[in-house]
């Protein structure tokens, strides 16, 4: 079960005698696997992250979406736009 998140620099800059549940984030926010990845891209953009765990619905970590992630989805999209306007389609 996903119990917190931490970055590498923080990991790096802590106190070598502390443990991981005293420097890592406990405040998640995590997407469920079968999200839309609009609505994924909005959740990352929302609370400012670079990247966000996708978790089931017993909270196990199955990955996770990075910013790159968002702006491929965002580049596909805008592609597949234009695409469709030359054509004619709405």
């Amino acid at each position: 079960m996903l119990r917190g998140t931490i970055s590498a620099r923080d990991l790096i800059l802590a106190d070598p005698q502390a443990g991981i549940s005293e420097i890592m984030g406990t405040d998640l926010v995590s997407v469920p696997p079968e999200m839309d990845q609009e609505a994924v891209a909005r959740v990352l953009a929302r609370y400012n992250q670079v990247s966000i765990p996708v978790v089931d619905h017993d909270g196990r970590l199955l990955g996770r979406v990075t910013v790159d992630d968002v702006i491929d989805i965002l580049e596909e999209e805008a592609t597949e736009e234009l695409r469709r306007r030359k054509r004619g389609s709405p």
